[in-house]
């Protein structure tokens, strides 16, 4: 390469930087991870408000969410917003809410984040292949399965798995 040429390229060089480095952006963020910053006080005290968190979008390429998962969708029938909740069941688990008792598939769950308000009752459903059932953990003002008439999140519909907290501290979740 002649001199002239090269002098030419570190003209350019900066640019060609900053392309690649927005490209290597904007492919980690659509197909990697994306941040999120929590709105709402469904999540809380897990997740507060204007908390920022790292989705992660290949957790669930190999595998399927499990009980206690915190995940992001869509759910267009119930809003055009980004959701985090907690998956509560799986595909085929029966879900049953008696007097702010959560019992899956005929056993009482126990775990803090099921700690219902007693007033809140939910006949038995069958969750159906390829769908999730998800609570917000602060129930009094989650917007989530208990209250929706489409009660199940479709796989189609999940964007990834809640794996830090990044803002205001740093913490591994799930």
């Amino acid at each position: 390469m002649s001199a002239s040429k090269k002098g030419r390229f570190k003209d350019y060089q900066p640019l060609v930087i900053a392309l690649v480095a927005l490209l290597l952006a904007f492919l980690c963020s659509n197909y990697v991870f994306m941040l999120f910053r929590i709105v709402g006080q469904s999540m809380e005290p897990t997740l507060s408000e204007n908390n920022w968190v790292v989705v992660s979008r290949l957790a669930y390429q190999r595998t399927s969410p499990h009980m206690g998962d915190l995940i992001t969708f869509r759910k267009d029938d119930v809003t055009d917003e980004v959701l985090v909740k907690r998956v509560i069941g799986c595909p085929y688990d029966v879900i049953e809410i008696k007097q702010g008792e959560l019992i899956i598939n005929g056993r009482v769950v126990t775990a803090s984040f099921a700690s219902l308000p007693q007033e809140l009752s939910m006949e038995a459903i069958t969750i159906p292949t390829g769908s999730y059932f998800v609570l917000g953990d602060n129930h009094q003002v989650s917007n989530d399965s208990s209250v929706w008439d489409n009660p199940f999140v479709s796989e189609d519909d999940l964007i990834g798995k809640v794996s830090l907290l990044i803002y205001p501290t740093f913490e591994v979740l799930n």
